[in-house]
């Protein structure tokens, strides 16, 4: 059943359009949030993902993703937090 999404959960699957990251990953991600929302689990799953290698030529680009993700994650907690008081 589909969720209303959040602000957060809308800029995050955004976010996630750009991630350099296989389209089947990605688009499973984007369902799973508009589907069941945002989750730690999913956080966990998406951050691991952009760990950057310490051979990857593209470890700028997964820094600068990692840190708005971060930010996102950051006011999705505070808002699901300020919605349970």
């Amino acid at each position: 059943m589909a969720v209303h999404n959040t602000v957060e959960e809308r800029e995050m699957m955004k976010v996630i359009d750009h991630l350099p990251v296989a389209d089947e990953e990605k688009q499973a991600w984007v369902k799973r949030i508009r589907e069941e929302g945002l989750s730690e689990e999913l956080l966990d799953e998406i951050q691991k993902k952009l760990t950057p290698a310490e051979d990857s030529e593209n470890n700028l680009m997964r820094v600068q993703h990692t840190t708005e993700i971060s930010r996102l994650a950051r006011r999705w907690r505070l808002a699901k937090s300020l919605q349970h008081k």
